[in-house]
């Protein structure tokens, strides 16, 4: 009797596996049919280890930036290092494990791990009073496409955060499932590149506008203070 329930658990944990390796593969149908998915394979074994730790943003005022990345999508200050008088450069990051919450770190804490975490943000700030006439205030790329498009945050709730940004009066650019109003257009398709599109390309733009809303995935887009872009997405 022991052998067989034995034998009938290996049997239902072998059926259990091939179902999940079956449901697991590329959809066939659904918002996400369309997707051409990454070949399943390792990567070159001479970048084991690599990661991604941060990126950074070109700031205009560093007090609203920080009161945005911290007091409303609750990133922690990890360290400024104060160049001078009119230069600084602050590092922000989550707690380890990726999820705000996991667990609290002091700022010395998330220092020491600084090099092996991910999805810190670098803010750079350059005071404008230092020249005479003062300095220009850096440009977003929802302003004037460049090379930075938009970063990706996950929350738990969408809706808890939508309620969240409108009670801290961030610009939602576009809501879940929406297209975006014609005076939001502009910066949104800026950030992915359309800005480098000649005059005349109305109709391509219309395109661009359609293919990011129909990606099949919740998505919010909103603004920092600066006005760069960032894309709000529920956590699987």
């Amino acid at each position: 009797m022991l052998a067989f329930q034995l034998l009938r658990r290996v049997l239902l944990a072998s059926a259990s596996v091939f179902t999940v390796a079956a449901c697991c593969g590329p959809p066939q149908d659904g918002p996400f049919a369309d997707y051409t998915w990454g070949v399943d394979e390792h990567p070159p074994a001479a970048t084991l280890g690599f990661n991604i730790n941060h990126f950074s943003l070109l700031v205009g005022d560093w007090e609203a930036s920080m009161h945005f990345y911290t007091e409303v999508i609750g990133m922690r200050e990890m360290f400024t290092y104060h160049g001078n008088e009119f230069f600084s450069v602050t590092y922000l990051g989550y707690p380890s494990g990726g999820r705000n919450g996991t667990g609290y770190q002091t700022p010395l804490e998330l220092f020491r791990n600084k090099n092996n975490m991910q999805g810190l943000i670098e803010l750079v700030y350059l005071a404008p009073n230092v020249t005479e006439p003062p300095a220009a205030s850096p440009e977003a790329s929802s302003k004037r496409t460049n090379t930075f498009s938009h970063f990706g945050l996950i929350v738990p709730d969408l809706d808890a955060a939508r309620q969240r940004f409108k009670d801290n009066d961030v610009t939602i650019l576009a809501d879940v499932g929406e297209v975006p109003p014609p005076e939001n257009l502009i910066p949104i398709v800026n950030a992915y590149g359309a800005g480098l599109l000649p005059e005349g390309s109305d109709e391509v733009i219309q395109q661009l506008v359609v293919a990011m809303t129909g990606s099949g995935q919740d998505t919010m887009i909103i603004q920092d203070p600066d006005g760069n872009i960032i894309e709000v997405q529920p956590q699987d």
